[in-house]
């Protein structure tokens, strides 16, 4: 099955991607899953600043989000999930519910399956029966992290279930015309929900004057909440499809994230102290190089704010 997906996202991303940047002039309705998770919450918000309709839905609970009731909706019950579409009525699907913690796709890889493939796969039937734009939010651990950085046209290869899974939900949302898939990096910023992530956790130890051990040897294309929010959102206003990598404009590891954090709180930076990745062993390998190339979305948005590090640090902290 693996191969087949290679093999299926290699030929499609050789080809040019189509975008046509288009005005609207009336709300579209945007249905946005994974509500209630990291990235879901500053979604929501620029697309409401934008003046978009959302329609949010969560996994358990139904409450206010900037404005919008988060809905509690299950992907994996297939018939509420259906029912709840067709109330919907959505333009555009932003996809981004999924079991990501690494850890738990492994240790229930059922539910995995399930939430990342499956539910997928009936969001894109759903969305053809409604002739609505489906965004997919994939990541960057469809790669072994030993070739980067890593193109669009670069062969995929997951290390972990996580990774397998939602490169197996790829292949089915590239099934839908008019879908676009936008490979995340890391994503960095404070958490709108009552879950702390850790970027939560590194600032809540810088203040408590307490060490903290970080990777040294692990590197990603870190891109900031609010970045990742403003970009899925001129996505939303577009008609690009296919396949693009959407990382941030530095290549850092865990540790030098958390060098710029200290700098920019005032704090003092020596409490960051350097740990391998080796050092963790786990029934997985932890990629060593995930670091994206990101021009073919530069070229694509190129009217996108795309803020270097310290500037997008002293944003979310200081401002």
């Amino acid at each position: 099955m693996t191969h087949i997906v290679e093999t299926t996202l290699q030929h499609y991303s050789t080809q040019s991607l189509h975008c046509c940047m288009v005005l609207y002039n009336y709300r579209m309705r945007v249905l946005v899953t994974g509500a209630s998770g990291q990235l879901g919450p500053y979604v929501i918000r620029r697309l409401v600043t934008n003046g978009q309709t959302v329609i949010a839905w969560g996994w358990s609970c139904t409450r206010s989000l900037f404005g919008e009731t988060l809905w509690s909706v299950d992907l994996t019950d297939h018939g509420a999930a259906a029912d709840a579409f067709t109330q919907a009525h959505p333009d555009v699907v932003v996809h981004a519910a999924a079991v990501s913690q690494v850890n738990q796709a492994y240790q229930d890889p059922e539910r995995a399956q399930a939430v990342n493939v499956t539910a997928t796969q009936l969001l894109v039937q759903l969305a053809a029966k409604q002739r609505a734009r489906l965004i997919y939010l994939s990541t960057d651990m469809v790669f072994d992290g030993e070739h980067a950085p890593y193109s669009e046209q670069d062969p995929v290869q997951p290390v972990s279930v996580y990774g397998r899974t939602k490169l197996q939900a790829e292949q089915s949302a590239l099934e839908l015309d008019r879908s676009l898939i936008l490979r995340l990096s890391l994503l960095f910023g404070p958490t709108l929900n009552d879950r702390p992530k850790f970027f939560d956790q590194i600032v809540k130890s810088l203040r408590k004057n307490q060490a903290m051990e970080l990777f040294t040897d692990e590197w990603r294309s870190v891109l900031g909440l609010p970045e990742a929010a403003a970009a899925i959102a001129a996505a939303v206003g577009s008609e690009a499809r296919g396949l693009l990598h959407l990382g941030g404009p530095q290549r850092l590891s865990r540790y030098e994230l958390g060098i710029n954090i200290a700098n920019v709180l005032g704090l003092d930076s020596s409490l960051a102290k350097p740990a391998s990745r080796l050092q963790m062993r786990g029934p997985e390998p932890r990629p060593r190089d995930l670091s994206l190339n990101s021009t073919r979305w530069l070229s694509t948005f190129s009217n996108v704010d795309r803020p270097d590090l310290q500037s997008s640090l002293r944003q979310m902290l200081v401002s």
